[in-house]
């Protein structure tokens, strides 16, 4: 699950200025999209930032993935990656 369903704990950025791109967040089936409101710049390097807690997982007593059980936050993270 978003840790906050208006997709806050991921940030899109131009690597050089940390300016914000604009982007959707949804998740659908484990799977995280992050949509720009606008086609990225060739040849510039973005970085995204998952923060902590931007994906919850809902484990039982003994950590398992279980649908009805507690959720505990993500650790996130930061990786960059160079448009072509």
């Amino acid at each position: 699950a978003l840790g906050q369903t208006d997709g806050a704990g991921f940030r899109l950025e131009v690597a050089s200025t940390g300016a914000l791109v604009p982007a959707a967040v949804t998740l659908s089936s484990n799977v995280v999209t992050i949509n720009p409101s606008a086609n990225l710049a060739s040849g510039t390097i973005y970085r995204l930032r998952v923060l902590d807690g931007a994906i919850t997982q809902a484990v039982d007593a003994n950590g398992s993935a279980s649908a009805s059980g507690i959720k505990r936050p993500v650790q996130g993270f930061t990786t960059t990656f160079r448009t072509a």
